[in-house]
């Protein structure tokens, strides 16, 4: 069987802390496989609002974000009550979009839980069509501080 590899850079610019709820939990007693995208959105968010974007519609430099497509690899298992730390690194930015890797970890072990992608595309929601990125946004995200390892 074939498997989907995934590297991860070796710095990234935004750590955030995100706490296994019991909603998060499956059958087999482990976080399910749907949610590790919720925890990358949430993480998005928050790294989002961390540059003083407010919302990913219109909110980022006069345009909005929508996330083309996504890749989860399943690692480790994950536990009701665990912290996941969810690292963020932004790459291949475009006239019109970027990707954003993530690295999933537990905060108590350090142990690599998940490794994920989306590549997200300035949108213009009214229009409904793919947009440019803004100068302001592409210079942002070029000049972004890379402080973790």
């Amino acid at each position: 069987m074939s498997r989907t590899k995934l590297e991860m850079p070796g710095v990234f610019c935004y750590r955030q802390p995100i706490q296994v709820r019991i909603s998060d939990i499956n059958y087999g007693n482990h976080v399910s496989n749907e949610v590790y995208l919720s925890y990358m959105h949430e993480a998005r968010k928050k790294w989002l609002e961390s540059l003083g974007y407010e919302d990913e519609v219109n909110g980022v430099e006069g345009v909005g974000l929508i996330m083309a497509d996504a890749v989860v690899v399943y690692r480790a298992e994950t536990f009701y009550g665990e912290t996941v730390l969810v690292d963020i690194a932004v790459e291949d930015i475009q006239k019109t979009g970027f990707d954003l890797l993530y690295r999933l970890s537990g905060q108590k072990n350090g142990k690599e839980l998940t490794r994920g992608k989306t590549s997200m595309v300035c949108f213009a929601y009214e229009e409904r069509k793919v947009a440019q990125m803004p100068d302001r946004l592409k210079k942002r995200l070029e000049t972004l501080p890379h402080t973790i390892e």
